[in-house]
Formats: structure tokens, C-alpha cells, sequence
């Protein structure tokens, strides 16, 4: 409209708002595109705003399923966790993970160290040649399990209610 054409500055139409001048979008600043369109161009701030936004909701998202999926799968408080120990003569032991203790299994086929210890289960000790169950570490989570093959001896974690492999769910013909 008024502008000179050797002043460097570019004419802008009037049927497009300037910055600030409450574009409906309102996300940035109107401009021309090549082909005439109007285009809207996101401002820095607006950008760093939405990622912001992102990274909010991610860290949210994340929260709620490690307070929720604890629960929805059914994992139990230490509290209501034991170890199953399964020995070599057919012998079954159940100790509470909430307790601490040590308990030597001793049966025809050797002896192992079982220890309970702050909700945790291990074997510390055993007279097997390779000890590979003492290398197995320990465990504190229903399924896992730790064994002893020289000694046919093996140690779960259940909850409470759990009959653990003992307690068969279903038998097969």
C-alpha cells in the first residue's frame, strides 16, 4: 500500500493480520507463501511450548504405569512374598520373604544354605561341584527361581495364595 520499493521492506497485505494483531490461529505469525497461500509460521516460543507440553505428558504417562501396572498385574508387597523350597527327597519348606533367616536343606543328595534376607532369597552356601545356584543370586519377584540340579533342590518366589509349581493349575494327559 505505502511502502516504496527500494526501502527493503515487504508490503504485506492488508487481508493478513500482523504479528500480535489477533491472528485466529494465534499460534505464531501470517505470511505469503510462494504460491500466494497463506501460511502460519510457528514462533520459537510457541514450538518450545508444545514440546514442553510433550515432555509433560510422557513423564505423566510414565508415572502412572509404574504406580499401575505393579497392581494390574498383580505383584505382590514383600510382605506377602515367600520362597518354596523344593528338595531332592520331595521335601517342601516355605519361607516368608518379611522375615529374615537361614536355613541349612540338607538331604540324601547334599546340603544348601538357603537365605532370606531384607525380601530377598539366595542360596549362600552348598556342597554341589559347581555351586552354580550360589551364583544364581538372589530373587524377590513371584516366577522367579533359583536351582540346584546336583541336589535336585530348587527355590521359587510366590505370593500368598500361590501354591507356587507345587500347586498345579492344570494337568495334562
Amino acid at each position: 500500500s505505502g511502502s516504496k520499493r527500494g526501502s527493503g521492506k515487504r508490503a504485506v497485505p492488508a487481508e493478513l493480520p500482523r504479528f500480535g494483531s489477533g491472528s485466529k490461529r494465534g499460534s505464531g505469525r501470517a505470511v505469503l507463501g510462494g504460491d500466494g497461500e497463506r501460511r502460519e509460521c510457528m514462533t520459537s516460543r510457541a514450538r518450545a511450548n508444545i514440546v514442553a507440553g510433550v515432555i509433560v505428558a510422557i513423564v505423566l504417562v510414565a508415572a502412572v504405569a509404574m504406580i499401575a501396572l505393579p497392581r494390574m498385574t498383580g505383584a505382590a508387597a514383600a510382605g506377602d512374598l515367600r520362597a518354596v523350597v523344593h528338595d531332592g527327597d520331595g521335601g517342601t519348606r516355605e519361607l516368608p520373604l518379611a522375615q529374615n533367616s537361614e536355613t541349612a536343606i540338607a538331604t540324601s543328595l547334599g546340603t544348601n544354605v538357603v537365605v532370606v534376607e531384607s525380601g530377598t532369597v539366595y542360596v549362600r552356601e552348598a556342597d554341589c561341584p559347581n555351586h552354580d545356584c550360589v551364583h544364581q543370586g538372589r530373587i524377590d519377584t513371584p516366577g522367579q527361581q533359583v536351582v540346584c540340579l546336583p541336589h535336585q533342590l530348587w527355590i521359587e518366589v510366590v505370593a500368598s495364595g500361590d501354591g507356587g509349581a507345587g500347586g498345579l493349575d492344570v494337568t495334562s494327559r
